[in-house]
């Protein structure tokens, strides 16, 4: 199109650039001369291009093309545009365009992107309308927060800032400061003077940090309480966010929220998307950066006590995680915590940390290393004697499959005392005996059943031969690729609030497999860091940390053998395709054990070999039908994934939901 270059200056390229990507992408065309003219006119006055794209969905032209135009077609290249990421929301509140979910186009929500996090912070971080518009009777929730006044006095008057944009009255704020630091006393009664709700809170003579924090809660009577550091900043809502979060439910024992870090330059970056409390992860000294204690809490655990090396607060936590039920604990995913980029995350003294721990757990025996930076592992004592650990292997009998599977648990388990128990239709027992006699230093045994292959029959017949008091269900797809995996099974199992636990499984190429499973209420299941790098950390080191999950792959699953028979084993009549092992897993949370997933114990899994092909109708109509089974049977569970942020995709990657789950109605 020729263009009057003399209607438009040098420093409206740029203006014209932008108008002429939106005509292409919605209209197909390049702007005619008028309509160009104008909308230079008006971004030159100052109004964004957001109008522009106003104007042009709400034409008679776009209206047309629309009908003609298939929608999916006619809006990806659209938002898929990193230019107008910020602008991919205004599609959605256009009547002809809502029936298309034009955000679950967006092919790049990795939250480390600076401009995908700041875009889903303007399309979804806007305050509930109960939050702008005040509380009529807010609730009785008492908040307080002991500010620790340790570090520059700019970042104290930052902090304390925040504090006074808060709208939640019952909100207390306790600036503790030494004895001596008269800049800081100075500062603190000067907000204190400005806004009721802050205190200062002296530190006397000779008066030990968990001293000052039991003199400081005593003081203030409150519902619950947190720490707050120096130089972070509170979100404008959070208190009144996590009032109404604690106000159904005042017993609660724990509250905590989700965070990010904000930069020098006061942007936000790093979101921190938690699932729900995991006392694993607060053992390790991984927990959010923003937690609240119930007082009748902190009362029952006896208050701070003093512990090396500053760990007051972190000591408090892991009494609380030993403790606490997750009925009582409340997460909010919303981000009302910021944290200075700069500040330090001092790993904690390991040895330290493990007394800690052993205190709060009666645990003896505890040992604690530190696999890579900012990582730590809580190695859980076996006994003197190791107990015998049954492997249950459901098999087809194909070689290819069941040699390097054996043959990978002879060399490659340093377990001392286990037994293997194939289990086989009895047709292919002549096919196994000679791979059973080539596997002389393993403690093999046949089981032989009858019948179609059926997982769930398979391992409950394996179940009850077995002789050990931990069952470790192994797919005969399976390979051992590291020599501890049966020996952190074992010790994981034994623990006696831990009911099954799953391992890291991954595909031969390399690429992660399984890490733990998440649920939805439509009955499904999602490998979440599926094809991930099981190098890398992925969001919060999830697949460095040992985590507390909804589901794991029977792939590999260990189980204490009184626990199995008391949720009643494998469902093998109504579950017979993928969803048994998510069944016998919501069963164990059902009787009130944990069910994690540890990455020390590595594998490698050619998945669904052993079963075969489920692309076949058959196969396909009974996977449908096993969901609906679960949806029926766990509904209300399905409904509340605990450990799975709402404010992350349940898909294989980790990245940003689109929306969140927490915006849909039920």
């Amino acid at each position: 199109m020729h263009r009057d270059r003399t209607l438009f200056a040098p420093d409206d390229r740029q203006r014209i650039d932008s108008i002429t990507q939106v005509y292409r992408l919605l209209l197909g065309r390049n702007p005619d001369q008028d309509g160009l003219r104008d909308f230079v006119n008006a971004l030159r006055a100052g109004a964004p291009i957001t109008d522009v794209i106003r104007a042009v969905l709400a034409g008679a032209e776009f209206q047309a093309r629309l009908k003609t135009v298939p929608k999916h077609d006619a809006l990806r290249a659209f938002v898929q545009d990193a230019s107008l990421l910020g602008l991919a929301s205004f599609c959605t509140r256009q009547a002809d365009v809502d029936r298309v979910d034009v955000l679950s186009l967006l092919e790049n929500r990795d939250l480390q992107d600076p401009d995908i996090y700041r875009w889903w912070i303007d399309e979804y971080e806007r305050p509930r309308a109960e939050i702008l518009s005040g509380l009529a009777t807010p609730p009785t929730i008492r908040l307080a927060l002991m500010l620790s006044a340790a570090g520059p006095n700019s970042r104290l008057q930052d902090t304390l800032g925040s504090i006074r944009h808060q709208g939640y009255p019952d909100l207390q704020v306790l600036v503790l400061t030494p004895h001596s630091g008269s800049d800081l006393h100075e500062i603190a009664e000067g907000f204190a003077a400005l806004d009721p709700r802050i205190h200062h809170v002296q530190a006397a003579p000779d008066e030990s940090q968990a001293e000052l924090l039991m003199r400081a809660w005593t003081a203030c009577k409150a519902d619950f309480v947190g720490q707050l550091s120096c130089g972070d900043l509170l979100a404008k809502t959070a208190a009144t966010e996590l009032a109404l979060a604690c106000s159904p439910h005042p017993a609660h024992d724990v509250l905590s929220a989700d965070s990010d870090t904000i930069d020098a330059d006061g942007a936000r970056r790093n979101p921190c998307f938690w699932g729900g409390w995991d006392r694993d992860q607060v053992f390790a000294g991984h927990l959010p950066a923003f937690v609240l204690y119930g007082s009748s809490l902190i009362e029952r655990l006896g208050g701070w006590r003093e512990v090396a090396n500053d760990m007051e607060w972190l000591d408090l936590g892991i009494r609380a995680a030993a403790t606490v039920s997750r009925d009582t604990t409340c997460h909010v995913p919303r981000v009302l915590y910021h944290r200075r980029q700069d500040a330090s995350d001092c790993a904690p003294d390991l040895k330290a940390l493990c007394v800690l721990v052993e205190q709060a757990t009666g645990h003896t025996g505890l040992a604690m290393d530190e696999p890579r930076p900012s990582v730590v592992r809580v190695v859980y004592p076996r006994p003197a004697q190791p107990p015998l650990a049954s492997i249950v292997i459901p098999t087809t009998g194909r070689p290819n499959l069941l040699m390097p599977c054996l043959e990978s648990i002879r060399r490659k388990t340093r377990y001392p005392n286990l037994e293997v128990l194939l289990v086989s239709h009895e047709s292919q027992q002549a096919k196994i005996k000679p791979l059973c006699n080539s596997m002389h230093e393993l403690p093999l045994r046949l089981v032989t059943y009858d019948g179609p292959f059926n997982w769930g029959r398979a391992n409950n017949i394996g179940a009850a031969a077995a002789q050990g008091s931990v069952l470790t269900l192994l797919n005969d797809d399976t390979e051992a690729l590291d020599e501890g995996w049966l020996d952190e099974l074992v010790r994981q199992s034994l623990r006696p609030d831990v009911g099954a636990v799953g391992a890291k499984l991954v595909y031969p190429d390399g690429r992660l497999q399984h890490a733990g499973m998440t649920l939805s209420a439509d009955g499904g299941s999602y490998h979440v860091m599926r094809y991930a790098n099981p190098d890398d950390p992925v969001h919060l080191g999830r697949l460095h940390h040992v985590r507390e999950v909804s589901a794991v792959t029977g792939a590999c699953l260990a189980v204490r053998s009184d626990v199995f028979r008391l949720v009643g084993g494998i469902e093998q009549d109504m579950l017979t395709v993928e969803c048994s092992d998510v069944d016998f897993c919501l069963r164990v949370s059902e009787r009130g054990y944990r069910v994690i997933w540890t990455p020390y114990a590595w594998l490698m899994h050619k998945e669904r070999t052993t079963r075969g092909s489920d692309d076949t109708p058959d196969t396909k109509l009974q996977r449908l039908q096993e969901r609906l089974y679960l949806r029926r049977r766990w509904l209300e569970r399905l409904e509340r994934e605990p450990f799975w942020s709402p404010n992350l995709a349940l898909s294989e990657k980790v990245e940003a939901a689109v929306p969140p789950r927490w915006t849909r109605k039920r």
